[in-house]
Formats: C-alpha cells, sequence, structure tokens
C-alpha cells in the first residue's frame, strides 16, 4: 500500500510539527541594505555656487564613494549576524535495503529464518531555530514504511511507523542569555555605527577641502578682478600722459615714470590670472576632471564672504565637538563595542553546562492513509531531560586570549579617544586664535583704505592743480589696489579659519550641507 505524502492529516500535523521550531519571534527586525552604486552624474563647468559644488565634489569623490561601500559592507554584516536567528527548514527522504544470513542468535529469535531481508522507505521534515536566550528548538516529524520477510510470519502487512519529536537545547552558563546571545549583532551594528561616523568624517574631510577650493577660486576671481579695474585706470592716464607728450606739455622721464607704473600693473594682472588659473586647477581636481576636459573655465559666483564680529567661546565649542565630532563619537562607540566583547569574552571562559530535554510520540500504522493518526494520542510518548556539560582540560587559552584582547582593545579606544580630546582642545584654540587675527588684519585694512582713498583723492586734486604727478597717482592707486586685494584676503582668511572651526566642533556638515541631517536621526 502507497504512502499519500500530502494527505491532509499530514499536512496540519507537519505544520504543528514546524509551529514550534520555526514560528519563533525574531529578535530584532531585519534590514537590507542595498547600495545604490550608480554612476557619477556628469560635471557641468561655468558658474557655481558654493553649496552646487559642494554637492558635486561628494558626488565625484572616489574617497567618498568607496567609504559608502565600507558603510554598506558593514550593513551587511548586520543582516549576516542577524541571520544566526534565521530558521533553518530540514528535510530527509532515504530508502535502504538489507540482506543477510542470520547468526545463531539471530535465527533463533527470527524463527530460524535463515535471511533476513528489509526495505526501508523513510521520510522526515523539521526545523531548528536559535532563540534570543541562546536556546536551540528543533521539531521533526516523519515516517518510515517497513517492508521485511518477517511480517509475512507474522502474518502482518506492511508496517508505517510515524514519529514526531521536539527537543531543546538551553545553555544554563557559556552561551547562555540575551545580552551573550545577542552580542555578535550587537557587536555588527557597533561596527556599522562606526563606519557610518568614518562616512561623515570623510565627507567633512572632503567638504573641508572643497570649500577651500572654492574660496581660494573665488579671492583668485577677485584679485583679478581688482588688478583689471587698476590696470584701467593706468591705461587711462598713460593715455593722457602720451597725448600730454605728443603735445611738449610732458617731460620723457615723467612719460617714462608712469609707462614703468602701467608695465607693475601688467604684472599684477598677469600673476592674478596665474592664480586663477592654479585655484580652477585644484577645483577640477576636486571635481574628478581636467582642463583638457572641453569643459568652460569654472566660476565661483557666491559673492565673498563677509566677516563677523560674533564672539564664539573655547567652552561652548568643546562641548559641542564632545557630542558631534564624528571622529570622536567613534572612539566612544568603539569603547562601547569592545565593552560587549569583553562581556561575551568573560562568558566563553566558563564551561559549557546545557540542559537538554526532548519529548516524541511514536505511531504504528498498517494503512498509509492513517500513517499519521497514531501521534493524535499519547499513548506511546518518548521523553528525556538531562544535564551535559563539557569544558577545556587546559584551563580554556583561547577564550583567555580572546578576553585580554578585548580589554586591550578597549583600553586602546580609551586612549585615543583621550588623545583626541587634546587634539580637539588644540584644533578649536588654534581656530578661533586664526578667526579673531584674520578679523583685526580686516578692520586694519579696512582703515588703511579709507586712509588711502582719502590720499587719492589729495593726490587728483594736486594733480589737476599741476602740484604732483601722474606717477604719484599711479603709485597711489597701486597702493589702494594692493590693499583691496589684502581686504578681500583676510575676508577669506576668516571664513577659512571659521571653517576650522566648524570642522573641530564637528558642525561643518550640519552649516554647509544637508548630508548630516537624516543620519544624525539614524
Amino acid at each position: 500500500m502507497k504512502v499519500n505524502p500530502l494527505s491532509k492529516k499530514r499536512k496540519s500535523l507537519l505544520a504543528l510539527g514546524m509551529l514550534v521550531a520555526m514560528v519563533m519571534p525574531h529578535p530584532e527586525s531585519l534590514v537590507w541594505a542595498e547600495a545604490n552604486l550608480t554612476s557619477n552624474p556628469p560635471v557641468a563647468a561655468g558658474k557655481w555656487t558654493l553649496k552646487s559644488y559642494i554637492q558635486q565634489v561628494l558626488n565625484a569623490n572616489h574617497t567618498v564613494a568607496s567609504q559608502q561601500m565600507s558603510e554598506q559592507i558593514a550593513m551587511e554584516g548586520v543582516n549576516q549576524a542577524k541571520g544566526a536567528f534565521e530558521p533553518v527548514a530540514k528535510m530527509n527522504v532515504q530508502r535502504s535495503s538489507i540482506r543477510q544470513k542470520n547468526t545463531a542468535e539471530e535465527d533463533l529469535v527470527r524463527q530460524n529464518l535463515g535471511i533476513y531481508s528489509r526495505k526501508n522507505s523513510g521520510y522526515d521534515i523539521g526545523g531548528s531555530a536559535l532563540i534570543p536566550t541562546g536556546a536551540t528548538i528543533e521539531a521533526k516529524l516523519g515516517v518510515d514504511a517497513i517492508d521485511s520477510n518477517l511480517q509475512a510470519i507474522a502474518n502482518r502487512p506492511r508496517e508505517f511507523k510515524s514519529f514526531y519529536d521536539l527537543s531543546v537545547t538551553q545553555p544554563l552558563l557559556r552561551d547562555a542569555g540575551v545580552d551573550i546571545t545577542m552580542a555578535k549583532t550587537r557587536i555588527a551594528e557597533k561596527d556599522a555605527a562606526v563606519a557610518g561616523l568614518s562616512t561623515l568624517e570623510v565627507n567633512t574631510s572632503v567638504v573641508s577641502s572643497a570649500i577651500s577650493a572654492y574660496l581660494d577660486l573665488r579671492m583668485a576671481q577677485e584679485r583679478q578682478r581688482i588688478w583689471e579695474e587698476g590696470l584701467r585706470t593706468a591705461e587711462g592716464l598713460v593715455k593722457e600722459a602720451r597725448l600730454l607728450d605728443k603735445q611738449g606739455r610732458l617731460s620723457e622721464t615723467a612719460l617714462i615714470d608712469v609707462e614703468n607704473g602701467l608695465i607693475l600693473y601688467q604684472v599684477g594682472v598677469s600673476e592674478a590670472r596665474q592664480q586663477v588659473e592654479e585655484a580652477m586647477g585644484k577645483a577640477r581636481t576636486l571635481l574628478m576632471v581636467t582642463a583638457q576636459d572641453s569643459l568652460p573655465p569654472l566660476t565661483a559666483s557666491d559673492p565673498l564672504p563677509k566677516v563677523d564680529k560674533k564672539v564664539v567661546s573655547f567652552q561652548e565649542s568643546m562641548q559641542t565637538a564632545l557630542t558631534q565630532r564624528a571622529d570622536y563619537r567613534s572612539r566612544l562607540v568603539a569603547m562601547e563595542r569592545e565593552g560587549i566583547r569583553i562581556a561575551y569574552a568573560e562568558n566563553q571562559t566558563l564551561p559549557r553546562i546545557d540542559l537538554v530535554a526532548s519529548y516524541g510520540i511514536n505511531g504504528l500504522e498498517y494503512n498509509g492513509n492513517k500513517v499519521y493518526s497514531a501521534l493524535e494520542n499519547d499513548d506511546f510518548p518518548t521523553w528525556k531531560v538531562g544535564v551535559q556539560m563539557s569544558t577545556p582540560i587546559m584551563g580554556n587559552e583561547a577564550a583567555n586570549a580572546q578576553l585580554r584582547v578585548a580589554r586591550l582593545n578597549k583600553a586602546k579606544a580609551l586612549l585615543e579617544a583621550q588623545g583626541l580630546e587634546t587634539s580637539m582642545a588644540n584644533d578649536i584654540t588654534t581656530a578661533l586664535s586664526a578667526m579673531e587675527n584674520s578679523r583685526q588684519r580686516w578692520e586694519m585694512y579696512q582703515q588703511l583704505l579709507k586712509a588711502g582713498s582719502k590720499q587719492l583723492t589729495m593726490e587728483k586734486q594736486l594733480l589737476a592743480a599741476g602740484r604732483s604727478d601722474r606717477r604719484n597717482v599711479l603709485s597711489r592707486e597701486e597702493s589702494m589696489v594692493r590693499n583691496r586685494v589684502s581686504l578681500a584676503e583676510q575676508a577669506v582668511a576668516y571664513v577659512k579659519a571659521k571653517v576650522a572651526l566648524e570642522v573641530a566642533r564637528g558642525t561643518l556638515l550640519a552649516n554647509f550641507t544637508d548630508l548630516s541631517s537624516d543620519r544624525e536621526k539614524q
């Protein structure tokens, strides 16, 4: 008689057997991360705002992309660790046959049969699962269809032996408890958090470099503009001087002095244009493009930064850095991770003592369609309860070494955090000093420009009255040009110092981009 493996009773009992082993509450929901490895958008040359330039640099930067991949890898590590709690389904189908001569003892038991033959078809299905307490639960449901030559002697038909078994192994010392069972998952989560903070750290470095390159380009453009304005003024004065020379109203020496002054302006314009090219080259490097890519010149379109008089205290900046600096927070997370590893390593030094228990029901039927009906009652139970123990006999050096390494790593993370605190304090002090000094120099150049403008006006009046010459006017104009350039340079230096302070405080991304908002919420 054939067994119907898809009978309704079999399917219902199979569902009952798998329910305990496989439908266990997962300790945490799985979050599957998928890296978005799309190609970088093409770089559009032309006028750039600071915000658009920063975003394009982040899109093009290979270090940023590499770190984002590292973060995705770390997130997959969390999924891998959580996979330990995924229920495992098992199925076994086998057919066996035996034919052998009986020994004297076997022949006596088997009623002088002489030869014993048996064919067996076995089917079983089940599953196992690890739960947060550290226990492993296994369930199995199956049937063996038995044909032997003893059945003819006993006048019995084909036999169907069914069984259901549920077993639990619960660690009592090593690997026991939610904290220990979840340790690998929590360590992976800390690794992912460290990788995320490393991404913020890399983004901060790249954004800082992008801001510096943009400011250098903007300053170079402003320097070129100022010198070209001065050159136009000088060309006008030279034109007037040459006209007067033709009229015989200006000496040759005076004309040469004026023309020499024009050459100085031309040199200044040439140097300014070269500085624009150099700044543009640095800006292109961050965009991962070259001058040979047939792109128009890059132009920084934002206005020159302003110098404010806002006072920032060291204490407030230091407190902000302790809570916002990605590299410092990374050290703190690393200390938490090593704390988890220490707890896990301490647990691994304990002997393994497990509580084991199992309960099963056996049944025997002669009709394949009723093969699982015997399991509907518990007339033939099988059970066992006990404790098993194992422990290394030489002191468990592997676990002890793992514990020592975890403690050393935590001490190392603590030292790194303490060293970083010193570095943070010095970075903040340096940035605050640079801000104050550049602000003072900016105010001084403002005073020089105000006085120089007054002197230039007076010099022009003297020239109109015939009491001065154009060389003196050009000299005053040149002094004004240089002071205007220096004033703009101090404004840029102030903003660079402010950026350095934001880096030291750990607030650069929050203040200059929208990159940190989502991650901070996470």
